[in-house]
């Protein structure tokens, strides 16, 4: 079964220029992003970081099909 590249996430956007967002640490995320720990975002920045990368939220997994299901029960004997 062959796979399509998934295209990166919109809110990899927030991080142009970073090639591992992952690798930061949480003072440079906070520091790129523009973000006070303390103080967190108001509303009105949430609601126009949402609408501009999407909601904070990870893509559904992928789910196997029927056909691929049976058939692969049928070759465990």
């Amino acid at each position: 079964m062959s796979t399509s590249p998934t295209a990166p996430h919109r809110s990899q956007e927030a991080f142009h220029g970073v090639t591992d967002p992952h690798a930061l640490s949480a003072q440079e995320v906070m520091d790129h992003l523009d973000v006070d720990p303390h103080t967190g975002l108001q509303c009105a920045q949430a609601d126009a970081r949402r609408e501009h990368v999407g909601p904070n939220k990870l893509p559904d997994p992928a789910r196997a099909t029927w056909w691929c299901a049976s058939s692969s029960t049928s070759t465990m004997s």
